[in-house]
């Protein structure tokens, strides 16, 4: 009897154990088959990421630039007709200025012709202003033709009122930088100026050459633009030594 309780024990026991490892296999293959389709997942995404990047995107990229390019041509089209409207408005506005330059220095100088003004000058006026001051400030010799700058200052811009007769002002200091590129053609010098005025009003007629007069030399003519005014206006009525900083605009061929 004890031997047949024995037997059926290891019997038991036998089939525990291999019922063990079968459960212990049958993990296993769970195991390796969930590692084998998180690696399958892995490089399935690998590749879809690589398509995504080395197809999918430029693809994209390419439909973007071709849609903006259609778009430009398609913008460039319809706007051909006001570029094309507003060039001849140009040509015919630089030819009237042309053929009125004496009319239009005299009314900005003396205040006369104004009311004879062309329509498109009037509507025009500190375009045409600017365009009839731009100079060429080229020199072989160095980057701009700084005399033509130094006899501008010193005949035009300081230049007396005629209701004036007493030299109200005196030069201190002059310098001129390296030129720089302002857009296209287009060029500008920078001016530093130190000038005593005896009180605003020389001041005011320095400003005013520069904003509202024309050199009625046209060698000499250059555009300004004021960067820079140091001026005590509290002390307005006594001499000052004024900073001024300015830009001179010029083409260059």
């Amino acid at each position: 009897m004890e031997n047949k309780e024995i037997i059926d024990n290891l019997i038991k026991n036998g089939q525990i154990e291999d019922q063990e490892r079968q459960d212990a296999v049958w993990n296993w293959n769970i195991r390796v088959i969930s590692i084998r389709y998180k690696l399958y997942c892995i490089i399935l995404m690998i590749l879809i990421i690589i398509w995504i990047f080395n197809y999918v995107l430029p693809q994209n990229d390419k439909y973007n630039q071709s849609k903006q390019n259609l778009q430009n041509v398609k913008t460039d089209v319809e706007n051909f007709e006001n570029k094309k409207k507003q060039y001849e408005n140009d040509i015919k506005l630089i030819e009237t200025i042309d053929n009125s330059e004496l009319k239009i220095i005299d009314c900005l100088n003396n205040m006369a012709w104004c009311e004879q003004m062309e329509v498109n000058i009037k509507d025009n006026f500190s375009e045409v202003i600017s365009y009839l001051q731009v100079n060429n400030l080229n020199s072989p010799k160095m980057n701009v033709d700084e005399k033509i700058i130094l006899k501008n200052i010193n005949e035009y811009l300081t230049q007396e009122n005629e209701n004036w007769y007493s030299k109200n002002w005196e030069i201190n200091k002059i310098a001129i930088w390296d030129p720089s590129e302002f857009k296209e053609s287009l060029f500008y010098v920078s001016v530093f100026l130190n000038i005593s005025f005896n009180d605003k009003d020389w001041l005011l007629s320095f400003i005013n050459n520069i904003e509202r007069k024309i050199n009625p030399d046209k060698d000499l003519r250059i555009l300004y633009k004021i960067d820079e005014i140091s001026y005590d206006i509290n002390n307005y009525d006594q001499e000052q030594n004024v900073d001024i900083y300015l830009k001179a605009f010029y083409y260059k061929k």
